[in-house]
């Protein structure tokens, strides 16, 4: 690893200063989403992708990253429609139909155990 790269929490800092003064910079609540989702830090990550989203709606690598957050805690309803949402801005992005595809099944499985709760 390089010594003089940053670690990945110093960068976290680094743009969260950044985002402070910029807090309608689509493009820095993007990279501080991205970089906290990186970290695992997904419930954090959440809301800035959301306002990134806000400010660019039609930028699909925003709702391709809010899709793998939503995914990694568990809403598999918000990553579906994050993910559906990228792939009809941009048909050529295929990985997010791919990412769509995946969290599909867990929806319905989810959506099956809570009709299964209900009717007991």
């Amino acid at each position: 690893m390089d010594e003089n790269r940053p670690r990945p929490v110093e960068r976290v800092e680094e743009l969260k200063v950044g985002v402070m003064w910029n807090c309608d910079d689509a493009q820095a609540l993007y990279a501080q989403g991205v970089v906290l989702h990186d970290l695992g830090r997904d419930d954090e990550a959440i809301p800035m992708l959301e306002r990134a989203i806000m400010l660019e709606p039609d930028t699909p690598k925003f709702r391709f990253s809010l899709a793998k957050s939503y995914e990694a805690v568990g809403d598999f309803h918000g990553a579906a429609n994050n993910f559906l949402s990228a792939y009809q801005i941009d048909r050529a992005y295929t990985d997010a139909i791919n990412g769509y595809m995946r969290v599909i099944p867990k929806f319905l499985a989810l959506q099956s155990k809570k009709s299964e709760v209900g009717q007991a």
